[in-house]
């Protein structure tokens, strides 16, 4: 049996290294697809694309300017663990993609943070736009199409001061974020997505039996999102995670529609829509 020690120095490109060739069992790792689909009782379509898919706050590390920064760091929070430095892929990224590429993939699907990219309303970072697009860059330069999601959970804290996707302003305010970030790489990506998964949290509730959990988990994320609201001295905190998502979703519709129309005003034949 491995020592806790040696289970602290690994890291996780050896893991990752290693669980490609267990699995596989010895077969190049850029053979990975064509196995996988060769398996499959149906051939699959030319140009089917073979992709991963991340959430920078989730994978980049210390995304301070961002709402879920806030809730991580609130007593009480709903989070088990902050996100810290993550997996550091905001300096790795170029290993990261290299990885996937290696491992047979095609495609890429990552999200940009808006929190980096717009820190305070209306101030947008040149260097965090310039970031973003060496990662687009550094994509094609390994022949994986980048597929980009403009918010993949996680908004500027200012956003959520504001009251997130309760605001009525918020869908203009997503548009501009938008617009701003197509001008700049839209001619990089492969394929846009506006927002991750806007009908994920009312799909949840609508699993039979499952009213009693949300209750529960509701009455936590109120407390945690009124600590972040007196942390930040705001009138509400709002994230995606704020248990008004009926109250969120006409919003969240027009933020899409505003967002798709600035992207497609910045390059029309970009593939747009959600995940």
């Amino acid at each position: 049996m491995p020592t806790k020690r040696a289970h602290l120095l690994a890291t996780r490109r050896t893991f990752i290294a290693g669980a490609a060739s267990t699995a596989f069992l010895g077969t190049k790792p850029v053979e990975l697809a064509a196995q996988v689909a060769a398996s499959s009782s149906k051939a699959f379509p030319k140009g089917f694309r073979w992709g991963v898919a991340t959430a920078g706050h989730q994978i980049e590390g210390n995304n301070v300017n961002s709402d879920f920064w806030l809730l991580e760091n609130v007593k009480p929070t709903t989070f088990v663990e902050r996100s810290g430095d993550a997996c550091d892929s905001l300096h790795r990224y170029e290993e990261d993609i290299a990885l996937l590429a290696g491992l047979g993939f095609n495609t890429y699907r990552l999200s940009v943070e808006w929190a980096r990219i717009e820190p305070t309303q209306g101030s947008f970072s040149i260097a965090q736009l310039d970031y973003y697009k060496r990662v687009l860059e550094c994509c094609h330069k390994h022949n994986v199409m980048p597929a980009v999601t403009y918010i993949h959970s996680t908004a500027p804290q200012w956003f959520a001061e504001a009251g997130g996707f309760l605001n009525a302003d918020s869908p203009a305010l997503f548009a501009h974020y938008c617009s701003v970030v197509a001008k700049v790489m839209g001619g990089d990506m492969g394929y846009a997505f506006t927002i991750n998964e806007p009908q994920v949290n009312k799909v949840f509730r609508a699993v039979p039996g499952s009213a009693a959990s949300f209750a529960k988990r509701d009455k936590a994320e109120l407390a945690c999102h009124e600590a972040a609201a007196i942390a930040t001295n705001s009138k509400r905190f709002v994230t995606v995670n704020y248990p008004d998502i009926d109250g969120m979703t006409p919003q969240m519709i027009a933020a899409h529609e505003q967002g798709y129309a600035a992207i497609k005003a910045e390059r029309s034949n970009l593939p747009v829509g959600v995940t």
